[in-house]
């Protein structure tokens, strides 16, 4: 008897299921075709994943859970449009995720894997190629200290809380964002001096996006190569 029951409401389930998908696939693909947009469609188990070709090779994705899409439709090509204009605007790149949000703030972090070390095997390694790598490594040094120093002073003055994870040609800043979401930003040692006085300014930017957007969205530059539909852009 339990059995039944629970096949007649897995058989519904299932039903709903279908027709969310069949109706998000149809007026999604409508509403993206109408507006150039190149986009990808990622069925799960409550909820659909719509991922829209940005610009920048990005990619931005938001959520539209079964039960409740219909109330977000309206709200879809608002949030495309500001999330397009806040990566046209910001004056540097960056990705805004929704997760990690347990990172230790405060604290850097240092890749375990270094390619890079400071002693290495002399048998197998000549002066000049050791002499080149001890430079680059202390260039390194350099630039991590420096950037552990500048954005400290920098992020604390205005209220964020920040993590530093340096890696062996670039240091990943991440700040902790409200709506538990994370900005990050990459910070190369060559040219971070050059991204200095631009970190504040995208930091607020995409901070007061956040604030006004209609739907949460995250922002990647993962799966830019997805099979998209109607790709104009």
């Amino acid at each position: 008897m339990f059995k039944e029951i629970i096949e007649k409401i897995d058989h519904k389930s299932k039903k709903k299921q279908q027709i969310a998908q069949d109706s998000i696939r149809l007026v999604i693909g409508k509403m993206m075709k109408e507006n150039d947009y190149g986009y990808h469609l990622q069925f799960q188990t409550n909820s659909c994943a719509l991922k829209v070709k940005m610009k920048k090779k990005q990619v931005l994705e938001m959520n539209l859970p079964y039960q409740t899409f219909t109330n977000l439709l309206d709200k879809i090509m608002d949030t495309l449009k500001l999330a397009e204009n806040l990566i046209e605007t910001a004056k540097m790149k960056f990705t805004l995720s929704g997760s990690g949000y347990y990172v230790e703030w405060h604290t850097t972090v240092q890749e375990s894997s270094q390619s890079l070390q400071i002693f290495p095997d002399f048998y197998s390694q000549s002066v000049a190629e050791y002499r080149k790598m001890n430079k680059q490594y202390k260039i390194r040094q350099i630039a991590q200290d420096s950037i552990r120093i500048s954005i400290d002073k920098m992020i604390k003055e205005n209220g964020y809380l920040y993590n530093l994870k340096f890696k062996s040609t670039t240091c990943v800043l991440r700040v902790k964002m409200k709506k538990k979401q994370i900005l990050e930003m990459n910070l190369p040692y060559k040219t971070f001096t050059n991204r200095l006085d631009k970190i504040i300014p995208a930091i607020k930017l995409v901070e007061q996006n956040i604030a006004t957007a209609k739907m949460r969205f995250t922002i990647s530059n993962y799966g830019y190569y997805l099979n998209w539909e109607q790709t104009k852009k």
